[in-house]
């Protein structure tokens, strides 16, 4: 088990395991936890330090008792900043980011550059996509904050939330997307959570296009891993076959760095990069060979 550290009045959950000069930090995909890391942590922690945390109202982590819609990366990742500090571990750290967390680690290095010596991006999403694929599934068609409030979605709006309490067999529904990398929503504080971090994904992604760090060489020589699903597996797994994505994608990321590999996991869907243990063990090792090129300032291959 791990500790709670008081961030800006608010009680996160967080582990530290395994030692090393280099941290690798594990920051989750949208409405997930720590757990998510359970497959990965055990190979990692054997060979470097490494830390994951839980945002607030997700895993073990109260929720928070201030506005609901703080889930937009830049405060995710001033949350973030803020809790390695207080853990002093802001040096020689390795950023490593699944599914929409891929801007949240981004965005960490764009502002902290001194401290990142690495980023492995695990199928992620960037703000690019926005305009290519909104419409095309839930898992990348993201309403306004206006809109989820008022408005119910199959996974996104307080609407749905109610109706988990007026039906509990939605709850079981949704333990059931756990197993995909959903949270479970327990009580409705983890369920209000993942909505206010789905509703919050356009907000995001505009703001990181004002910021313009999707140009190719924006991280010079930095060690850059990208993860990739098989292409042939949809992002959706088999609820959502037609959510198929663009390895376009993985590309346009691996361009930011001069110094970057690009591995991508045979069968491997979405989720299963970290879900399933033969998947998370191929994105372990390949989390390990970038801490072992930023480790030994060598190129990747």
């Amino acid at each position: 088990m791990g500790n709670f550290v008081d961030v800006d009045g608010k009680k996160i959950y967080c582990e530290v395991q395994g030692e090393g000069n280099f941290t690798v930090v594990l920051d989750a995909g949208l409405g997930m936890s720590s757990l998510s890391w359970h497959w990965i942590k055990d190979v990692l922690v054997s060979r470097t330090r490494v830390v994951c945390f839980d945002r607030p109202g997700l895993g073990y982590s109260p929720p928070d008792k201030g506005p609901s819609w703080l889930r937009r990366v830049d405060s995710i990742v001033d949350l973030t900043y803020q809790l390695l500090g207080k853990l002093k571990l802001q040096e020689n750290l390795i950023l490593v980011g699944h599914s929409s967390s891929g801007m949240h680690v981004r965005l960490y290095a764009h502002l902290y550059r001194e401290q990142v010596k690495g980023i492995v991006l695990i199928d992620a999403a960037h703000e690019k996509q926005l305009q290519k694929l909104q419409g095309n599934s839930i898992y990348n068609s993201y309403p306004s904050r206006e809109m989820t409030e008022h408005k119910m979605y199959l996974i996104s709006g307080p609407e749905f939330s109610r109706l988990c309490w007026q039906f509990p067999l939605f709850v079981y529904v949704l333990k059931f997307f756990d197993m995909l990398g959903r949270s479970v929503a327990s009580d409705a504080a983890s369920m209000l959570a993942m909505i206010s971090e789905h509703g919050s994904q356009k907000d995001s992604m505009e703001y990181m296009q004002t910021l313009d760090i999707m140009k190719p060489g924006q991280l010079g020589n930095m060690p850059l891993m990208i993860v990739s699903r098989d292409p042939q597996r949809g992002a959706g797994g088999r609820l959502y076959p037609n959510a198929k994505g663009d390895p376009e994608f993985q590309l346009e990321q691996a361009a930011l760095s001069s110094n970057s590999s690009r591995k991508v996991v045979e069968g491997a869907g979405h989720g299963s990069l970290l879900f399933v243990k033969e998947d998370a063990e191929e994105t372990a090792k390949a989390i390990l060979q970038l801490v072992d090129a930023a480790r030994n300032g060598s190129q990747l291959r």
